[in-house]
């Protein structure tokens, strides 16, 4: 990616971690979640090429995933993608509009009668799967997890769902509005709380275990 002329400013938190990267003539282009771990480094050169030396370095080359990611809200569809490994008919979160990391996700997304899940689902009355609205929340729940830079690259798997409740119907021409709490978290494993919505009324809400792999 090019660098505009003026060079380019690296912003660092109170404890040294880089918090975004400007230019200095205006703009951001990177944000990057501030870490907790004073020994991340970031040298910049005011060239074409940015580069950001991150301890450990060897986790994201070896799961081929940038050692920065690009967090600045809203996240559209390419921002999600370079999160979560799921790809077309199966990602099932258009935006991301609230992101604290490793914590919360706040996003939705917008139903549409051309999903294939509809053929069968029903073709006289379309209604969205109830496993797939817990499917879509999961996801929400992946992005808040694998935007922590230890996390990123890491396959996120369905490890059990508690206490689920589908209390309305979804329907194609619906915003799907989706709200997920992290309220457990290790290194392989963890446990979320999601609540999904249409026009303000609870559609789905439950408990989702997920394992990282």
């Amino acid at each position: 990616m090019g660098t505009p002329a003026g060079g380019l400013l690296l912003l660092c938190g109170a404890g040294g971690g880089c918090m975004s990267v400007q230019s200095t003539a205006g703009g951001t282009f990177w944000s990057l979640p501030e870490p907790d771990n004073p020994a991340y480094v970031a040298r910049l050169f005011t060239s074409q090429i940015l580069w950001v030396a991150v301890h450990p370095l060897h986790h994201y080359i070896r799961r081929g995933v940038p050692p920065f990611m690009d967090l600045t809200l809203p996240l559209y569809a390419e921002d999600i993608r370079r999160i979560l490994p799921h790809r077309y008919p199966f990602l099932l979160v258009d935006r991301v509009t609230e992101l604290e990391l490793g914590k919360r996700a706040v996003g939705y997304k917008m139903v549409t009668a051309n999903e294939p899940h509809f053929t069968g689902h029903f073709p006289e009355y379309m209604l969205m799967p109830g496993v797939l609205i817990a499917e879509a929340m999961a996801q929400l729940g992946g992005i808040a997890v694998l935007s922590l830079p230890e996390m990123a690259g890491k396959q996120p798997m369905f490890g059990g769902i508690d206490n689920m409740r589908f209390r309305g119907q979804v329907r194609p021409g619906d915003k799907l509005e989706m709200d997920v709490t992290i309220d457990r978290l290790r290194a392989s494993m963890g446990k979320g709380h999601g609540v999904a919505m249409v026009d303000g009324k609870v559609v789905c809400e439950g408990e989702m275990v997920f394992a990282l792999g």
